[in-house]
């Protein structure tokens, strides 16, 4: 009988042809540790192989099997930098923060190949992404982001492509320009998640599936994560969950998170003369909508493509029919195409799109509108970190040795680049005037405020209608 995963919905082509997947058992008893990691996704497993080598004592837990979430069901791309353009985070952080952040991203991805080549994971990498154009206003952004990248961040594998050299790459006349990155690929993520989770147990780590975090306290100086079955004590907890929430287990990462459903299907195999034709060169392909549309062709000449999303936890009655109409746009003679597989997942998202992060010595403490403390993880557009909200020099790097570590975002829409645009909305003021002060918000209150309203274009930044208001912060 095929395995459904129960927090994803979908049988994937991941699953079909990763080969063997190991069943580990759940966490039954109490356990104590260094280090207590809930979620076995990239994230937790990495950190569970590293930690393990280092000689700490890590417990890991997994509410489902290992590549149930996002990390076994995303769309396999690697793309480049974070987020945002390395452009827009200079206008917004300053060249020299930027170009730090643009390095990380690119040692995540050497991290990535020599991980799996010193585990022997087999991760199917194939090299090349497209970044495809859907209007033709965006076309300038895009030329000016290839040149940017040469001669600022010295990343020379970027070149803009004219319509008709996108025409031929991709297979279709659909798209207007867009890039072409070859510093970058595709791989099958499925494989590194089974091979990451070999690499934590083989080094030491206790790993468990099945085994979901019922609840999470602090006492004495100990932390206690608590399963159906048993606990765990330990001096320091990751929560490496994600979409998948953490159940209340910690707050102020759940306020800022949400998820949003993401849906793929594989196709059967492509007729020899139009496996010929569509991405003859085998890039991945991600386009410039604000709801990314992302595919490939991949394994056995399979188009996956992925582009429809929810804002829900419910599941799709169909996924294949949405899925063939996107195609179909595209591709027209793919309009009757079989689909093999299709399948979902949920990924975390942030109001900014940035990643979340924070640190206890390092956040500006605020009240919430039930007057609950809140953490402040975000800013105003165009607004700058305060000097004394900055991070400590040694918390940084602490931070981006996890940030490597962890890996390159691999979680669908996560790891697509966004075309960089000016905020439609500027606060007005007098000629010589002072900009006026960043009121800081903790975004407590999600609600519609994550849905794209016709009309907004794709980007980094939330549109200005997006942002909902909650209490003023203050920092220390």
């Amino acid at each position: 009988m095929t395995y459904q995963s129960p927090i994803s919905p979908g049988y994937s082509w991941y699953e079909a042809t990763a080969g063997e997947r190991p069943d580990y058992p759940a966490l039954d008893g109490d356990r104590t540790c260094d280090v207590a990691i809930i979620g076995g996704g990239f994230t937790g497993l990495s950190a569970a192989t590293y930690l393990a080598q280092a000689g700490v004592n890590v417990v890991l837990i997994e509410q489902a099997k290992f590549g149930d979430g996002a990390s076994g069901r995303n769309g396999g791309q690697m793309g480049t930098g974070q987020r945002a353009w390395a452009e827009e985070q200079e206008e917004e952080l300053g060249l020299e923060r930027a170009k730090a952040l643009f390095a990380i991203a690119e040692d995540a991805k050497r991290n990535m190949h020599d991980f799996a080549a010193e585990h022997g994971i087999d991760i199917g990498y194939c090299p090349g992404q497209l970044s495809v154009i859907h209007k033709k206003r965006y076309r300038d952004d895009y030329r000016r982001h290839a040149a940017v990248m040469a001669e600022k961040f010295d990343y020379p594998h970027i070149s803009y492509m004219d319509r008709e050299e996108t025409a031929q790459r991709v297979g279709s006349s659909f798209f207007h320009g867009g890039i072409r990155d070859t510093g970058t690929g595709h791989i099958h993520p499925m494989k590194l998640v089974i091979g990451t989770a070999k690499a934590a147990a083989a080094a030491g780590a206790q790993i468990f599936e099945n085994s979901k975090a019922t609840g999470l306290k602090q006492a004495n100086g100990k932390a206690t994560v608590t399963t159906e079955r048993g606990t765990i004590t330990a001096d320091r907890v990751l929560l490496a969950v994600n979409a998948y929430g953490n159940g209340g287990l910690e707050p102020v990462s759940a306020a800022h998170v949400m998820p949003i459903r993401s849906f793929i299907g594989a196709t059967v195999p492509l007729p020899a003369d139009l496996d010929a034709k569509v991405i003859p060169g085998g890039e991945s392909i991600d386009d410039s909508r604000f709801v990314v549309r992302y595919f490939r062709k991949y394994g056995d000449g399979r188009l996956l493509f992925g582009g429809r999303e929810a804002y829900t936890a419910d599941n799709p009655r169909e996924i294949s029919t949405h899925i063939r109409k996107q195609i179909a746009e595209i591709y027209p003679e793919l309009a009757d195409i079989g689909i093999d597989y299709a399948w979902g997942g949920s990924v975390g998202i942030t109001m900014p799109r940035t990643p979340f992060a924070f640190h206890r010595a390092a956040l500006c403490r605020g009240r919430d509108r039930q007057d609950r403390p809140a953490a402040v993880l975000s800013r105003p557009q165009g607004s700058r970190l305060p000097r004394r909200a900055q991070l400590p020099q040694a918390d940084a790097d602490a931070g981006a040795d996890m940030v490597r570590n962890a890996g390159p975002d691999l979680n669908g829409r996560g790891s697509q680049r966004t075309r960089p645009r000016r905020s439609s909305r500027r606060r007005a003021r007098e000629p010589g005037a002072a900009p006026p002060a960043p009121e800081w918000r903790c975004r407590r209150d999600f609600g519609r405020a994550f849905l794209p309203e016709r009309g907004t274009g794709r980007g980094s930044r939330p549109h200005p209608r997006l942002r909902p208001s909650s209490g003023r912060e203050e920092c220390d």
